[in-house]
């Protein structure tokens, strides 16, 4: 476990690293109890990527070894966890956002820097606007998938799009619509997970 013992929210990046790490992975535990699978979320390791974590909070996760490398393994399986902690920053997403009831907030006319990890993770983002207008939005990556972007309002799908980055999606949102993000065909241990989502005027 991994505790914020600053006074301001922070975002938590956990690396699990060493010869062994290729056959290991690591979990975070939510909110709601369940573990997060980590597995093949970098090259060679594994990362957890801009956990929120509130001051007091306490960041629960698990380091695994699968059953196969257990029974072979004639020694204890060694390995490290690299742990850093930044401030919290509007311009960085903020897990666990998987779900549209813990979607991140997405300004008008401003960017965040986010990550499609693990493999098959999902972003959901909560628009902040002042009334309904004509917006685009944009998605730029070096991730190796196609995007697809579902745009919601109250619930119901407005428009879903898909394309190889950039994406670009023009529509007229109202503040409170989400959009969620994801890879449609995920490939393993990419070298890039990052990318940048930003709202902002045609």
């Amino acid at each position: 476990s991994y505790l914020n013992q600053r006074e301001y929210p922070v975002l938590v990046r956990i690396a699990l690293a060493g010869k062994d790490a290729p056959q290991m992975r690591i979990a975070l535990q939510q909110r709601e109890g369940l573990l997060r699978n980590f597995e093949y979320s970098a090259p060679q390791s594994e990362v957890i990527e801009n956990a929120r974590l509130e001051a007091g909070e306490n960041l629960v996760f698990a380091v695994q070894t699968a059953s196969a490398v257990k029974k072979r393994a004639k020694a204890p399986v060694a390995y490290e966890l690299k742990i850093s902690e930044s401030p919290f920053s509007d311009e960085n997403e903020a897990e666990p956002n998987g779900q549209e009831a813990t979607a991140d907030s997405l300004v008008d006319a401003t960017y965040k820097w986010g990550f499609i990890n693990p493999p098959g993770d999902v972003d959901f983002y909560r628009l902040q606007l002042t009334e309904t207008v004509r917006r685009q939005l944009r998605v730029e990556s070096k991730l190796a998938c196609k995007l697809s972007l579902e745009h919601s309002r109250a619930g119901k799908p407005v428009k879903v799009t898909r394309s190889k980055a950039p994406l670009v999606y023009e529509a007229d949102f109202a503040s409170g619509d989400t959009v969620r993000l994801a890879c449609v065909d995920v490939v393993l241990q990419p070298a890039d997970r990052a990318y940048r989502i930003a709202l902002s005027e045609p």
